[in-house]
């Protein structure tokens, strides 16, 4: 279970703090030239700029600084061992200019020791193995496993009580959304770390062809019913005009890919890759085997049947399905909505003039209710050595970078002037933001996006797509609206991973194989029962409980 979580976690990093602006910036970048000009010039000039920024703000004093004064300048400095950034033109090594003018709002400066990507898991082991010399902020390599091992054996400072006392932006965090509790709680009780909070709007959600809709006068669909009306006619009615029954309704890649989110029709709160679900009273379920599955099941099959599924079901993978969509194929897939300005683009240079697609939220149930679940929370983890000079310094230091308002946007906007300015206190990303020159990252290589803990904002996603594809961002806007927490991603005991990784590999491969034998028909949906029966003699009630416990522990005030 641990070493899966891992793997996601890895995964989440990557998407999150590595790929958030570099994903959605390609946008911008999609129509430049890949020309191999050397970035490290406008990189320097960039750099430059925000030096000159930091320096001013120097010079306009304490009053200028807001009360961020933590110690007198230069008297404390925190030694840094995280993952230097992607960007290497932006070595974090540099000193870059977010981090000189928050050392100048602080007074505490910044010793990095940072390691390439690739390399730094095995070089902060071995550190943190030998237990010397280590560097006063410490991200984990193996992420929440290394926080409960290491801050069992000492090594790391629990956080909790400081964060009580001295660190009222990261106090009011936790008050607002008790699930960073959950997610942050090692199994000793303890918080050893933070971490990187994705509070970016959902936009992985399940779109469609407007065009193909307008063509045979339908609307967006919004129920079960009306989601098998729409993939029908687009399998009947030769929306793509080529007078060739070759239209994918619905296109899967991968063995379940979009369809959990049909289950939020059927009440369950399906997510490939998870497989837990907190009800309203706190209880814990394994929804792959509730009740309400098996007509989830049985509306698969239909879609199976009827030839509303991808005809490479269940092999087609992702480089397939671009292909059949780019083809002027596909009605419906499930993909990031910052895919369909490409995508549109795509289509309409191969002859679709009037090529549209919207995202939406997946179909309501029967009560009306729609939902859609939201991001992962939590991705890399950053802890505090236990040895630390000076720990309410250093807390507070961490209160302003990760959970003020101005470190917020230093550690995801940049340097205001540079990479942003202010228009009625709402961030406004700047020309050479928007429209960097090819192969610069403008944002690293000011200093953001670095794995210290810092929150994807929505307010960053809104300066970026309201400037880069207002009408985009006026359809994430929308969905947002259906959006709903996901299960937290709970930390293990060593004991609780020993016994979920002995459980859940042979469950996991078991309901795997016998989803996708009720979706094809290989398996009677009458033989529901039997699976049921079986899930429970592999030991998913003991897998439950053990989960049970672990949401109940954190869920402790």
């Amino acid at each position: 279970m641990q070493t899966k979580m891992k793997k996601r976690t890895k995964k989440r990093q990557l998407v999150s703090s590595v790929a958030s602006t570099l994903v959605l910036a390609s946008l911008a970048l999609a129509g430049c030239s890949n020309s191999t000009k050397d970035a490290q010039q406008p990189t320097s000039s960039l750099a430059g700029s925000a030096e000159a920024s930091a320096s001013e703000a120097s010079k306009q004093g304490d009053d200028k600084q807001n009360g961020t004064q933590i110690v007198a300048p230069g008297s404390l400095t925190l030694r840094v061992g995280i993952q230097d950034s992607y960007y290497a033109p932006g070595s974090l090594a540099n000193n870059l200019p977010v981090f000189q003018q928050i050392e100048q709002k602080t007074g505490v400066k910044l010793q990095w020791e940072v390691t390439p990507p690739d390399q730094f898991g095995q070089v902060m082991q071995l550190k943190l193995a030998s237990g010397k010399d280590l560097p006063d902020l410490i991200q984990m390599p193996n992420g929440a496993n290394d926080m409960v091992k290491y801050g069992a054996e000492g090594l790391l400072l629990p956080l909790e009580d400081l964060i009580d006392q001295y660190a009222p932006n990261i106090k009011k965090l936790f008050e607002k959304d008790p699930n960073i509790v959950k997610s942050l709680k090692s199994p000793d009780g303890h918080i050893y770390g933070l971490t990187t909070l994705n509070y970016s709007p959902q936009m992985t959600t399940i779109i469609i062809r407007k065009d193909w809709l307008d063509r045979l006068n339908l609307k967006a669909p919004e129920t079960i019913d009306e989601w098998l009306t729409m993939l029908r006619a687009f399998k009947e009615k030769d929306p793509n005009g080529n007078k060739k029954a070759d239209e994918i309704p619905l296109s899967v890649a991968g063995t379940l890919g979009v369809l959990p989110l049909f289950g939020n029709a059927f009440g369950l709160h399906l997510f490939e890759g998870r497989d837990w679900w907190a009800d309203a009273n706190g209880k814990v379920n394994y929804e792959w085997m509730d009740d309400k599955m098996k007509d989830l099941l049985a509306f698969l099959n239909t879609l199976y049947k009827e030839g509303l599924l991808d005809p490479g079901y269940p092999t087609t993978q992702d480089d397939k399905q671009s292909a059949n969509i780019n083809n002027n194929l596909v009605g419906s897939f499930y993909k990031h909505m910052g895919n369909i300005p490409i995508l549109e683009g795509v289509l309409k240079q191969s002859g679709v003039a009037d090529a549209k697609l919207i995202g939406i939220a997946p179909p309501a149930g029967k009560d009306g209710e729609r939902y859609l679940l939201g991001n992962p929370l939590t991705g890399v983890f950053v802890a505090v050595n236990k040895g630390v000079k000076d720990p309410v310094a250093t807390i507070k230091w961490l209160d302003y970078v990760f959970a003020s308002e101005e470190g917020q946007r230093y550690m995801i906007a940049g340097v205001e002037g540079v990479t942003y300015t202010l228009d009625n206190g709402k961030i406004k990303l700047t020309d050479s933001f928007l429209h960097p020159e090819p192969g610069v990252d403008p944002g690293r290589a000011v200093g953001t996006e670095s794995v210290l803990p810092h929150i994807l904002s929505n307010d960053f996603f809104e300066a970026y797509w309201t400037a880069a594809n207002p009408e985009l961002w006026a359809q994430t806007k929308e969905l947002q609206k259906f959006v709903i927490p996901i299960y937290p991603q709970i930390i293990d005991s060593p004991e609780e991973q020993r016994k979920e990784s002995r459980l859940s590999g042979d469950i996991t491969t078991y309901k795997d194989e016998m989803l996708l034998k009720f979706i094809t028909g290989k398996e009677s949906l009458d033989n529901f029962g039997k699976y049921q029966e079986k899930l429970k003699s592999m030991g998913i009630d003991e897998w439950s409980k053990i989960e049970q416990q672990k949401y109940d522990r954190v869920s402790q005030k």
